[in-house]
C-alpha cells in the first residue's frame, strides 16, 4: 500500500529544466523537441510553434450573413450535405482561431475509444453554423446504430474506425458492420426516396439514377456518398485527384514538397499484415507460433503466396495452401498457419506476400516510409516474446509459476519464488569450473 512519505529539509529543485525535460531529450516527446538550424557559423534552436491566445471577430462573422439560412440543406431530403459556399465559410473560419488538437504523431496516442475525439472539425463545423452544427453528432449517432458494438473508434468525427484484430479475419468475407471506415466529413442522413446520381459531362447519354437503379450489382459504385459523375475533358484539378493520395520520394517532406513530385496512387500495391500474435505479446508455445492475418493485392490480381519469419527475414516459411481462404479479384485472402520457431526471448515475425504477378512487398518500413504516409506497404513486422514450452528448464519453470501462484505476467515483473536454492547453486559449481579463475 503506498504511503506518505516526509523528506526532511525538502525543497523545490532549483533548475531551469521543465519538467518534461527527461522525455523531451529521450525522444519520449517528439512533438516538442527543437528543430536544429546548422546551416549557418552557429547551431539555432527553433522551438515548435507557440499557439496564440483564442480570438474571435463577432462583427466579421455576422457581416457573412444568416448561417441558418446561408448554410441550409442544398439537396432534398439530404440532412448534412456539405455547402459549396466556400468563400463565406473561409470568411468565418478566419475571423477566429481555435485551439491546437494534442500532437498524435509524435507524442502519446490516448488509451481511449474513441481514440481520437475530432474536437478542431467539430468545432469548425459549429463555427460555421446552420445545418452543419448538427453534422458530428448525426453521424455518431449512425455510428453506433450500424456498426458492431466492439469496433475500434480511432476518430470520433469525421468518423474513422476498423475492427478489433482478433474479428478482422474471423471470416473471410468481413460483415458490413465490421467493415472499416474512413470519412473526410460528416455522414449524411439521406431519404432513400430522393436520392439520386446524375451522370453528365461530356456523356452521349446524361442520366439520373435513383436508389432503386443504382442498387444492383453492376451499377453499385464504393464511392462515399457519391451523387455526380461528370465527365470532364482533362485531368481533375481536385485536391485528392492533383493534391493528394500522391506518392514521395523518400526525401521529400514538409521542407520542399510539391504536388508534382509525386506519383498519383491508381491501382494498390501488395500487402499482408499480421493479426494475431500482438505487438509486443508473450507467448508461450511448443515449438511453433500459430499466426493470423490478411493479404492483399490491387489492381485485379490477388495473392498466391504468404510467407512468414521468425527471425526477421532471414528465413522463410510459405503458408499451406489450404490454411488460405479462396483467391479471387478485388478480394483479400485470410490465412493461419503455425510458423516454426525454437528459439526463447525477444522476435521479430515479419509476413510478406506474392501476388500472381510476382509483386511483392518492401522487406523495410524504410524503403517504402514517404511524406505521405500513404501505400507504406512494406512487410509487416512483430515483435513478441518467445517462450518455448518444449525446453525442458523452461518447461519446468513454468511448473513452478504455477505450482506458487506467482503470476508470469506481466515478463517485466520479477518472479515470486526462489529460482534456485543454495544446495543447487553449490552443487552446480561443484561439478562445474569456477565462475572465477581465482576461486
Amino acid at each position: 500500500m503506498a504511503q506518505n512519505v516526509h523528506v526532511a529539509n525538502s525543497r523545490p529543485l532549483e533548475t531551469t529544466n521543465r519538467p518534461d525535460e527527461w522525455k523531451i531529450e529521450q525522444g519520449l516527446h517528439g512533438a516538442k523537441i527543437p528543430f536544429l538550424d546548422q546551416s549557418g557559423d552557429v547551431t539555432v534552436e527553433i522551438l515548435p510553434r507557440q499557439w496564440p491566445r483564442e480570438r474571435k471577430d463577432e462583427e466579421a462573422i455576422k457581416a457573412v450573413g444568416n448561417r441558418d439560412e446561408l448554410f441550409a440543406a442544398e439537396r432534398d431530403g439530404w440532412k448534412g450535405c456539405y455547402s459549396e459556399k466556400k468563400a463565406k465559410v473561409h470568411k468565418i473560419l478566419t475571423s477566429q482561431n481555435f485551439p491546437p488538437n494534442p500532437e498524435f504523431q509524435l507524442g502519446p496516442i490516448s488509451g481511449t475509444n474513441p481514440v481520437l475525439l475530432g474536437t478542431h472539425w467539430k468545432m469548425w463545423h459549429t463555427a460555421i453554423g446552420g445545418e452543419l452544427t448538427t453534422v458530428a453528432e448525426d453521424s455518431w449517432a449512425t455510428v453506433l446504430r450500424e456498426k458492431h458494438p466492439e469496433m475500434l473508434h480511432l476518430l470520433q468525427f469525421p468518423y474513422n474506425g476498423e475492427p478489433p484484430k482478433r474479428l478482422t479475419t474471423a471470416k473471410p468475407i468481413t460483415p458490413n458492420n465490421l467493415h472499416f471506415v474512413r470519412n473526410h466529413g460528416g455522414i449524411p442522413i439521406i431519404d432513400e426516396e430522393k436520392f439520386s446520381l446524375d451522370v453528365d459531362g461530356l456523356v452521349n447519354e446524361p442520366r439520373k439514377f435513383t436508389m432503386k437503379d443504382s442498387s444492383t450489382a453492376s451499377l453499385s459504385a464504393g464511392v462515399k456518398w457519391l451523387y455526380r459523375v461528370k465527365a470532364i475533358e482533362n485531368p481533375s484539378l481536385a485536391p485528392v485527384q492533383s493534391k493528394e493520395y500522391l506518392y514521395f520520394n523518400q526525401q521529400v517532406g514538409k521542407h520542399n514538397q510539391r504536388p508534382t513530385d509525386g506519383i498519383q496512387i491508381q491501382e494498390m500495391p501488395v500487402s499482408s499484415a499480421i493479426m494475431s500474435p500482438w505487438q509486443t505479446q508473450v507467448v508461450i508455445h511448443t515449438g511453433k507460433i500459430h499466426c493470423k492475418g490478411w493479404a492483399y493485392s490491387g489492381g485485379g490480381r490477388w495473392p498466391e503466396r504468404v510467407e512468414l519469419s521468425a527471425d526477421g527475414g532471414f528465413s522463410w516459411y510459405a503458408v499451406p495452401l489450404e490454411n488460405l481462404s479462396s483467391k479471387g479479384r478485388w478480394r483479400w485472402r485470410t490465412w493461419e498457419m503455425d510458423l516454426p520457431c525454437d528459439v526463447e526471448g525477444w522476435i521479430e515475425i515479419v509476413c510478406r506476400t506474392w501476388d500472381n504477378s510476382l509483386n511483392t512487398q518492401p522487406l523495410s518500413v524504410r524503403a517504402a516510409w514517404n511524406w505521405g504516409l500513404h501505400v507504406t506497404s512494406s512487410a509487416h513486422r512483430v515483435k513478441v516474446y518467445s517462450i518455448n514450452k518444449k525446453r525442458p528448464l523452461t518447461a519446468h519453470k513454468l511448473e513452478l509459476f504455477e505450482k506458487t501462484g506467482s503470476p508470469l505476467a506481466p515478463i517485466t515483473w520479477p518472479e515470486e519464488f526462489v529460482t534456485q536454492g543454495w544446495d543447487e547453486y553449490k552443487r552446480f559449481w561443484a561439478e562445474h569450473e569456477p565462475r572465477d579463475v581465482d576461486d
